[in-house]
């Protein structure tokens, strides 16, 4: 194998695995903006502690997902 094939295929690999990191982060903001609007609707959901927050929680919330 040359050594452009290589790196072609290393390269190709880091692209993946930078792909899969970016659809596990979506998923976790969108798991937190799920369990967001569950909670004001006024169920309690672990993610929150089990108690009620307004919409500045959520925020909070949403906001720390969206920067992993």
């Amino acid at each position: 194998m040359s050594l452009k094939t290589y790196a072609a295929k290393e390269l190709e690999l880091i692209l993946r695995r930078q792909l899969i990191k970016e659809r596990i982060r979506l998923n976790e903001w969108q798991l937190a903006e799920m369990k967001c609007l569950t909670e004001e609707k006024g169920k309690a959901t672990s993610l929150f502690g089990g108690g009620k927050q307004g919409p500045t929680g959520c925020n909070r919330v949403l906001e720390r997902a969206s920067e992993h």
